[in-house]
């Protein structure tokens, strides 16, 4: 919000470059926006993958997305709301997959094969 000139000094040189500065940080603001838009809607990308390769948070992007977006190019919103919806669906299998992952990097195969050993131990099989 400008604030009002003085009626016989106009706004001063000060206040001039403050307005400006503001306006700079609004529109850096808004154009950041639209490029974590436009990277999700061309990468289906996640709301964590997108902070991570602008080196934000990931709370920064939501708010960019959802708050800023929808005034800035509803059209582009749209696209990304879905596939943030989509994402948000399908959070829970990524989640199951990244810990069978761990399993597997901590323990070895996920075959439900028997370590050699349990079989050394109990060659009938049962275990």
């Amino acid at each position: 919000m400008r604030p009002e000139p003085h009626p016989e000094r106009g706004v001063s040189r000060l206040n001039q470059h403050q307005i400006h500065a503001a306006e700079s940080r609004a529109q850096a603001l808004d154009d950041r926006a639209v490029q974590l838009g436009t990277y999700i809607a061309e990468h289906g990308a996640t709301v964590r993958s997108t902070a991570a390769v602008f080196g934000i948070s990931k709370s920064t992007v939501h708010k960019d997305i959802t708050v800023r977006l929808p005034a800035l190019h509803a059209g582009l919103y749209a696209e990304v709301r879905e596939i943030i919806e989509k994402n948000k669906q399908e959070r829970h299998i990524r989640g199951g997959l990244a810990t069978k992952r761990k399993y597997e990097r901590l323990h070895g195969s996920s075959t439900g094969a028997r370590p050699e050993s349990a079989l050394l131990m109990y060659p009938s099989g049962n275990v």
